[in-house]
């Protein structure tokens, strides 16, 4: 038996953004999951020092969930800029580790 992969697709920094846009691509006839919703909820400033919640789908899919969410995103968006603005930057992924390893 062969393992399946499942490569990320996007990663968005809220947990409701990243079930939206796994409907989006599921209602495109794509098997899209959001991975680490539960831990998530639970270890938020984990999640965000780990770059957020990742939505992966099928490898056979992925260009082509690639090409839905950049339309989308020319649809909803005025520029890639905008949606350069969602990822988080460095420091907040250090200033969330260190308030991990401070407050334990």
């Amino acid at each position: 038996m062969s393992g399946a992969s499942l490569p990320v697709v996007t990663r968005l920094a809220s947990l409701q953004e990243a079930f939206v846009v796994a409907s989006v691509l599921r209602s495109a006839g794509i098997a899209a999951e959001v991975f680490d919703a539960q831990w998530g909820q639970n270890q938020w400033a984990s999640q965000m020092a780990l770059g957020g919640f990742r939505v992966v789908v099928p490898s056979d899919c992925l260009t082509d969930g690639a090409d839905i969410l950049r339309e989308l995103g020319k649809e909803t968006m005025a520029s890639d800029d905008a949606i350069a603005g969602c990822v988080l930057p460095v420091w907040k992924k250090w200033l969330a580790a260190a308030l991990i390893l401070l407050i334990g």
